[in-house]
């Protein structure tokens, strides 16, 4: 337990940790607490946030030192909900050079920003146009 609304659990592999509730002012001096060790070990950190409800800049901030005291390794963050990877966004707009996050389909930046799958997809330039649009020598 990291705080009264945030539980951390181990998730089998070296440096992953599973986050379930809310990363705000309450859970981030805990939470850097107990990852510090971990973190300034030189272990890579991969952090599952699946089942953050809600996240905070102080939440951020504790990411961010992680990612700061991790000796060169990568953060990973995963599966970060949409509302979530907003506050990394408006926290963090031109990204952070030791932090990385790996989206599910669907829940990455362009999902957030309205774009969507078809932003991901790329478009064919070439278009159909109908038989009478294309002249006299196109039809058949």
């Amino acid at each position: 337990m990291c705080g009264p609304f945030l539980e951390v659990f181990p998730t089998g592999e070296p440096g992953g940790f599973r986050l379930v509730g809310e990363l705000d002012g309450s859970g981030a001096g805990p939470l850097w607490t107990f990852l510090e060790p971990v973190a300034t070990c030189g272990l890579g950190l991969t952090f599952m946030f699946d089942e953050v409800r809600f996240m905070d800049t102080e939440g951020v901030d504790v990411i961010v030192r992680a990612a700061a005291a991790n000796g060169g390794s990568a953060v990973i963050v995963r599966h970060v909900p949409r509302h979530v990877m907003r506050v990394f966004e408006e926290a963090l707009p031109g990204g952070h050079p030791g932090l990385h996050f790996q989206h599910r389909r669907g829940d990455g930046p362009g999902a957030m920003t309205g774009a969507g799958r078809d932003a991901e997809r790329p478009q064919s330039r070439l278009r159909s146009r109908p038989a009478a649009a294309r002249g006299p020598a196109a039809r058949p």
